[in-house]
């Protein structure tokens, strides 16, 4: 970024199940930079330590046990845009309005969700998945198909409830609805 003339710093070092207390030691680093942009890189656990990184460092004065109840988060993109740049193909967190975090201190994983944590841009890049070790592409694939099966068995859509989320995606509307089956 420095060949850009643009001014960035790294926080790294966020741990497998990214935890709430390295989100804080972020946020800190975050106070300090000021940044116009937070770009969330790696996986899932990097991404979503940057949304709650995100979340504290336009709102410091939030309670985190407010961002348990769903749709609870503020208002964001005030100071910062965020850009996610997922590394494997785990939980597509790079899309999702969802941030799993961890408080080690209670041992609970905890989701935060709100569509304040969609991403305005997000970046695959095949490269940067090929670089990924061979032991991790694996675990990631498992994941996935995990993600999958759960996905198949908690929504089984009709074939009328598909024929209608096409053509509104065709007629370009944003479509989300749960399905009810008799």
């Amino acid at each position: 970024m420095s060949k850009l003339f643009i001014v960035s710093d790294v926080f790294d070092g966020v741990e497998e199940d990214s935890s709430a207390a390295t989100s804080f030691k972020g946020v800190a680093a975050m106070r300090e930079f000021q940044p116009d942009w937070i770009i969330g890189l790696g996986r899932c656990s990097a991404i979503d330590t940057g949304k709650i990184m995100w979340i504290f460092y336009e709102h410091p004065d939030t309670d985190f046990d407010s961002l348990i109840k769903p749709f609870s988060v503020p208002a964001l993109r005030n100071k910062a845009k965020f850009i996610t740049i997922p590394s494997t193909s785990e939980i597509r967190t790079e899309t999702v309005s969802l941030a799993i975090i961890t408080d080690r201190k209670k041992t609970v994983n905890y989701p935060i969700l709100s569509y304040e944590l969609t991403s305005g841009i997000s970046i695959i890049d095949g490269k940067i998945s090929t670089s990924i070790p061979t032991h991790v592409t694996s675990n990631t694939a498992l994941d996935t198909l995990i993600d999958l099966s759960t996905g198949f068995n908690a929504r089984i859509p009709t074939l009328e409830y598909l024929k209608e989320i096409y053509n509104a995606f065709y007629q370009g509307i944003v479509y989300s609805e749960s399905v009810v089956l008799n």
